[in-house]
């Protein structure tokens, strides 16, 4: 969670694929940034990102399946995480199912599987709760038999409820006792991941310290609004924003605006939902 060496890492990795033109490594690397930059919900930032993918795909043509086709499938990629991010669920949800198909297609399941994770993760952000808990259904087990679990992890901070609804899931239904197992250490490194210290605070102090106003910018945050959006919305400076986000962080006891969300909709504070 050293994110600010993450990015450094990729900034270099990227800039050697430029220089030696191994376009795989630097098409890689701009989306493991915008992977990041998804999670901490910097848009313009993921825009960027998705333009460069764009810009080394036209420049690595593959008409036939080769080595370079998964520089355009690392552009799909970022085309699905950033509509997803805009809120434009269907599309996202469209370009992740067919990038799925041509995977399971060449017999790359792996690839298969991370973009099946991402595609559960959508639409629980879309409130397609069933369809998200079907399509972890499917990966699950394998990713349990192999023991697999950065895959999942690596979708952020916001598969954090999609993962509380499988646990719960797995409990109700009396799955075996391996996915159950699974599916709660699942949990547990995702919080030791992404909340730095366990709930300590009832939901109802939580809720009662923040603000009319912090809450009226939470609600905000979580449709993807940037702070000079939210500033227009509510007609007050962009400073100002700043310094109620930075409030909000602290009562959440989180670093990022996707945190915040996550956490928001995990505390069910009310009228808290990803867009």
């Amino acid at each position: 969670m050293n994110l600010e060496r993450a990015h450094t890492l990729l900034d270099w990795a990227e800039n050697q694929g430029n220089e030696r033109g191994w376009g795989r490594l630097s098409a890689v690397a701009v989306l493991e940034r915008a992977r990041l930059y998804l999670d901490e919900g910097r848009i313009d930032q993921l825009a960027e990102s998705l333009d460069r993918l764009e810009r080394l795909a036209a420049a690595y043509s593959a008409p036939t399946n080769c080595a370079w086709s998964d520089i355009l499938r690392y552009a799909a990629l970022g085309r699905a995480y950033t509509a997803s991010a805009e809120g434009r669920f269907d599309e996202a949800v469209s370009v992740l199912n067919a990038l799925r198909r041509e995977l399971e297609g060449v017999h790359n399941l792996h690839f298969a599987l991370r973009v099946e994770a991402r595609l559960a993760t959508v639409r629980f952000r879309a409130n397609q709760v069933a369809e998200a808990l079907a399509c972890l259904r499917g990966i699950v087990p394998r990713f349990a038999q192999a023991g697999i679990y950065h895959a999942l992890l690596d979708e952020g901070s916001e598969v954090g409820p999609l993962l509380a609804a499988l646990q719960k899931d797995a409990e109700r239904s009396v799955s075996s006792p391996e996915l159950m197992s699974y599916a709660s250490k699942l949990m547990e490194l995702w919080r030791s991941r992404h909340q730095s210290e366990p709930e300590r605070t009832p939901t109802s102090t939580l809720a009662g310290s923040l603000s009319a106003r912090e809450s009226d910018i939470l609600k905000l945050i979580a449709e993807g609004l940037s702070n000079k959006e939210i500033a227009r919305t509510l007609v007050i400076t962009p400073e100002t924003v700043k310094s109620h986000v930075k409030h909000i962080f602290i009562k959440l006891n989180v670093e990022k605006r996707a945190q915040a969300v996550s956490r928001a909709q995990m505390l069910d504070l009310t009228g808290v939902r990803a867009s």
